[in-house]
């Protein structure tokens, strides 16, 4: 069973492209880390993915910025 708690904040730059963000919930108990989606409807095109360890979320990486994101 996973918890769907994790949660993190994405920080764009002025241009419109994701640069980073800060996790600011783990969640727990993810046997696979979960799908990362970016819920800003001003962008387009960032893509990441989530790393995992003993079940909680510990980094989001960045493997596309995207465009148009609001800052």
């Amino acid at each position: 069973m996973r918890h769907p708690n994790a949660v993190h904040q994405i920080e764009a730059r002025p241009n419109g492209f994701v640069v980073g963000g800060v996790l600011t919930a783990s969640g727990s108990r993810y046997s696979t880390p979960p799908p990362v989606t970016f819920m800003d409807q001003s962008g387009a095109g960032a893509s990441a993915y989530a790393q995992t360890s003993n079940g909680s979320v510990t980094n989001i990486v960045i493997t596309s910025a995207g465009f148009g994101y609001s800052p």
